[in-house]
């Protein structure tokens, strides 16, 4: 069955999104994992995951965190896993926050220092 062409009732909007390579560094792979939680929870569009699941960060944030090339902040990411795990797939709010920030976590302790962290660039004097 094909998909309904672009105009049509039920066709995806937007340019077709590509997936990074999981190989190319610990930014990649974080937006892969991302993108796999996506698919999980039946592909809905940045849009819906706004209006419909919740998630409190713009489209072009929620699109921005799957394509691998600078890691999404934590407050986007958690918004982005929060809205598909949580709401969409009815996941332990806890239990999903702490596996995805420790993914989180791991993959900003081996990216490079463009990562927002929380608490980064506080003075501690």
């Amino acid at each position: 069955m094909s998909e309904p062409a672009a105009g049509q009732p039920g066709a995806r909007r937007g340019r077709k999104h590509i997936v990074p390579d999981a190989g190319a560094g610990p930014v990649a792979r974080f937006a892969c994992a991302l993108l796999d939680l996506k698919r999980e929870a039946g592909d809905p569009s940045y849009d819906r995951m706004r209006t419909e699941l919740g998630a409190a960060a713009s489209k072009s944030a929620l699109s921005a965190a799957t394509r691998g090339r600078g890691a999404p902040s934590w407050p986007t990411t958690w918004e982005f896993v929060r809205s598909l795990a949580v709401t969409g797939l009815g996941r332990d709010e806890e239990t999903v926050r702490r596996e995805w920030l420790a993914r989180w976590e791991e993959a900003a302790g081996e990216a490079t220092d463009s990562i927002d962290r929380p608490g980064a660039g506080e003075r501690t004097s």
